[in-house]
């Protein structure tokens, strides 16, 4: 049972450029999708700004107790300490803690493939092709499907017996309001909640899956834990701890739903402590920004490999010749990656004429610059490739 596999195959030109081809309306696709996305994004990164920006100028700061029904409808900022009027349970297990949330995290011992391909150019454009498999055995909370590898004698488990899923109690409370579970969602602080010997007997839906131990405090379905096994599972508990909570959202009698914003969007946010509204908005502020740096990166990942893939018959026509398909798509790839940079703040700048011009304007040359730029280093690529010929 090997755990590395490699596999060679040759591929003539036809086949090649008819590959490239192929890519190409793909490459059209992820383009697309690459300018859908970094539109959207830029429409969905000022809503929210405006959306915090008005909720801060009408947010109501409140006291958790007594209930002022003249706020009802507001949007309205509450710190206090929570209660429960019972524990969080995870049923199927008999696991329990007096905590705002009680999670259950699962994993499975699985084999997972991964590939690495080298490429060797032949004199008259075909292409030998090989590709390395490795296998490895690692914990995962997601099943890894092993239908597509390449050695079938490496097989996982169809699904995972137990799923990761997260426990709230009945009525979590703030003074006299109640939270909920959209907000205590939100509280993302785990602390780690070791399980003990006695938990053993309440572990029947375990030991219907295999034999059940504790192991650094998190129970352990498999034969041997210091062999494990493809399909063995760990199964391990954490909390957040009843404590002081922070809340901004529409006040709705004893509770709380999301404060819309017109059709800019919403406020509905629960922090872990004794939060200030004015730290509660600076902290979604940052929060908006370090989302909307990460779709633009995603845009812009998009954007290059879509035209790498618009532009894959290149090298491959140009490989007929020795060494010149190597050039031609060097060449070729940092032209894709000038003209998606050009073509990312392009379209994040004309998103922002609507709305800052002067922002807009300013990306827009930008953009230009990145393009004139581009195309002088590739002058200045060729003409010193020219002198040394």
């Amino acid at each position: 049972m090997a755990d590395v596999l490699r596999t060679t195959r040759s591929k003539s030109w036809f086949e090649r450029i008819s590959s490239a081809i192929a890519g190409v309306v793909g490459g059209v696709v992820l383009v697309a999708i690459a300018f859908g996305l970094l539109s959207w994004n830029e429409v969905r990164a000022v809503n929210r700004s405006r959306t915090l920006a008005i909720g801060e100028k009408e947010v109501v700061p409140i006291a958790s107790a007594p209930i002022d029904p003249a706020n009802n409808g507001r949007l309205v900022h509450v710190s206090g300490e929570a209660s429960a009027s019972g524990p969080a349970t995870d049923s199927v297990l008999g696991t329990s803690a007096k905590a705002l949330c009680l999670r259950r995290t699962v994993e499975m011992y699985q084999w997972k493939e991964e590939s690495s391909t080298e490429r060797e150019q032949k004199v008259g454009g075909s292409e030998e092709e090989t590709t390395t498999y490795t296998y490895k055995k690692v914990w995962s909370s997601e099943p890894i499907d092993s239908s597509g590898f390449q050695e079938k004698s490496h097989q996982n488990p169809d699904s995972m017996p137990i799923a990761t899923e997260d426990f709230f109690p009945q009525e979590v409370q703030v003074g006299d309001f109640f939270l909920t579970d959209a907000l205590l969602s939100q509280a993302d602080k785990f602390e780690k909640m070791p399980v003990k010997s006695e938990n053993l007997t309440a572990t029947s839906e375990l030991e219907r899956l295999g034999n059940v131990s504790i192991v650094a405090g998190a129970y352990y379905v498999g034969a041997d834990p210091q062999k494990p096994a493809v399909g063995d599972l760990r199964v391990a508990f954490e909390v957040i701890p009843l404590g002081e909570v922070s809340v901004l959202a529409r006040q709705v009698g004893d509770t709380f739903e999301p404060f819309s914003v017109r059709d800019l969007g919403s406020i509905e946010t629960l922090y872990l402590g004794a939060v200030s509204a004015q730290e509660m908005f600076a902290g979604e502020r940052s929060a908006n920004t370090t989302l909307t740096w990460i779709l633009r990166g995603v845009g812009f990942v998009l954007m290059f490999v879509g035209l790498l893939a618009i532009s894959s018959p290149l090298p491959v026509i140009a490989s007929v010749l020795p060494l010149a398909g190597d050039v031609i798509g060097a060449g070729v790839a940092l032209v894709m990656f000038l003209l998606a940079l050009a073509l990312t703040v392009g379209t994040i700048a004309i998103t922002w004429i609507a709305v800052r011009p002067l922002l807009g304007i300013g990306l827009l040359i930008l953009a230009a610059l990145v393009v004139a730029g581009g195309g002088w280093l590739l002058y200045k690529r060729r003409q010193g490739r020219l002198l040394r010929a």
